[in-house]
């Protein structure tokens, strides 16, 4: 299947034109770059809407996310271990596991806070919350269109999620 996220992209691009991802910085407003890094992603790894006849016989959601931040953290390459400090830390016997663990405490703090923007801005709406126990991460919404369109997105992701 080849209906994910080309247009849902190009939906985020628009937002991003259209101001929507723009933060107030020291004064000023800029857009945050990590908001639209991580609503792209979010939008290439959702199907698009509308959905297709086979989606829909499949019962398959449209613009949701659930891959969780640590995925997307990796392929920022927010986790990485790298470079100097890597080499120095292993060449002085540190931990670098604990490196490891920081790094990705870091990047999920800050992909959290992202998705936090993203939500105050009406871009995504958390429709099922992860499930730590289970090692499930939440299910986001993505609010790419106008209100009419987000409400029939919702609709549709709620009837096949069951929520």
């Amino acid at each position: 299947m080849n209906e994910m996220g080309y247009r849902n992209e190009d939906a985020v691009y628009a937002l991003s034109e259209a101001g929507r991802l723009l933060k107030p910085r020291g004064g000023q407003v800029a857009v945050d770059p990590t908001a639209v890094m991580l609503l792209a992603y979010m939008a290439h790894n959702a199907y698009d809407w509308p959905p297709t006849e086979e989606m829909r016989r499949r019962h398959i959601p449209c613009r949701c996310y659930s891959r969780g931040w640590d995925v997307a953290a990796r392929a920022f390459g927010m986790t990485i271990a790298g470079g100097e400090k890597a080499a120095q830390i292993i060449a002085e016997g540190g931990d670098l596991e604990a490196m490891m663990t920081a790094r990705r405490t870091t990047a999920r703090n800050r992909l959290s806070q992202t998705a936090k923007f993203l939500q105050a801005q009406g871009l995504i709406k958390l429709l099922v919350p992860a499930d730590v126990r289970r090692e499930r991460p939440a299910t986001w919404l993505l609010l790419l269109g106008d209100e009419r369109e987000n409400r029939e997105v919702e609709a549709w992701a709620r009837e096949c999620l069951g929520v």
